[in-house]
């Protein structure tokens, strides 16, 4: 396993890869062997990704049996084990590129090998992860670990990035240029997360941490 501060995580999973045919109980094996994998990798990826599927299969096996599957049909089963809250991605519409390919290995035992390719600054550390649905439906990820202090002056400064945004797209900016405003770590779609990962409203999580430091206070 490897991680580079440059932007590089790989790691090898020591199983065959599933297809969307698979039975439930093999695709359920590869996904948690997915899920060990991350532990090595205590971070969670908030940008974009590239992605390199390769997959070590004996010829023979490839060629001449019919339980090997279509290169195409193990990418999506393999993502579904890289997203999540206990995994590198938070949805796969974070994935830019994806190459897949198999390669022939002189064993019988197959492996699947994984390389992702994303931003230096593009992570923060993996925590209880929740998201902040702010307007029309974008959500931003809030860690819930730390001082309630420092999660008002976040969301309260990505509050004012949301509403400054606004205001130059109404006055006639394009949408790249408004988005110089905004944080690196950029909003997710609800309907992306909320299967995933809990959701809180702004109003009412700002409500509730004012009244955590109150009560705190006295």
């Amino acid at each position: 396993m490897q991680f580079e501060p440059t932007g590089l995580i790989s790691f090898v999973i020591g199983l065959p890869p599933t297809s969307q045919q698979s039975k439930r109980a093999t695709k359920d094996a590869f996904t948690r062997a997915c899920r060990q994998a991350m532990e090595a990798f205590p971070i969670t990826l908030h940008g974009e990704v590239k992605i390199h599927i390769e997959w070590s299969i004996h010829e023979q096996d490839r060629y001449e049996t019919d339980s090997a599957p279509d290169v195409d049909n193990i990418i999506k089963p393999l993502l579904d084990g890289l997203q999540g809250p206990d995994s590198l991605l938070i949805d796969d519409c974070q994935v830019q590129e994806i190459v897949c390919n198999w390669i022939d290995s002189p064993v019988r035992d197959q492996a699947v090998s994984i390389s992702i390719r994303h931003r230096p600054d593009d992570w923060f550390r993996r925590g209880k992860l929740r998201f902040v649905e702010f307007q029309k439906y974008l959500c931003m990820p809030l860690i819930e670990d730390g001082a309630r202090e420092a999660q008002l002056l976040l969301l309260e400064t990505w509050e004012m990035m949301f509403k400054t945004r606004d205001a130059l797209l109404a006055s006639g900016w394009d949408w790249y240029s408004a988005q110089g405003v905004m944080s690196i770590v950029r909003p997710f779609h609800k309907s992306r997360v909320v299967k995933k990962f809990p959701i809180v409203l702004l109003g009412q999580l700002k409500q509730e941490l004012k009244e955590e430091i109150d009560a705190a206070g006295r």
